[in-house]
């Protein structure tokens, strides 16, 4: 597994997989993010989506970098990394404006 390179910033926002499979947003990053989620994915699938931001949803396409499986009995979701494969230059910019306040 590659490390990531770029630094992270932690959000509260939705994540929408094939647009309908929501997640929540524990971190994001120009190359990628940390999500939770009921499900779990295998290392190396590939994945799309949007991050919802506010009104907007921010298409990304990327592969699951790594997973940790959640346990129900301590109701605990799922952590997925996603290393994005085509960087979004608006989910960039959005997060660079959000980071300014």
């Amino acid at each position: 597994m590659t490390q990531r390179t770029d630094s992270r910033s932690p959000r509260n926002l939705t994540v929408l997989l094939a647009d309908r499979l929501p997640a929540l947003c524990a971190d994001v990053g120009p190359g990628g993010l940390c999500m939770q989620m009921a499900g779990v994915f295998v290392p190396g699938a590939k994945v799309h989506g949007s991050v919802v931001v506010g009104r907007k949803r921010i298409p990304f396409f990327g592969e699951v970098a790594w997973a940790r499986p959640g346990d129900l009995k301590r109701r605990s979701l799922s952590r997925v990394g996603i290393r994005f494969v085509e960087p979004s230059p608006e989910l960039s910019s959005v997060l660079a404006a959000a980071d300014a306040y």
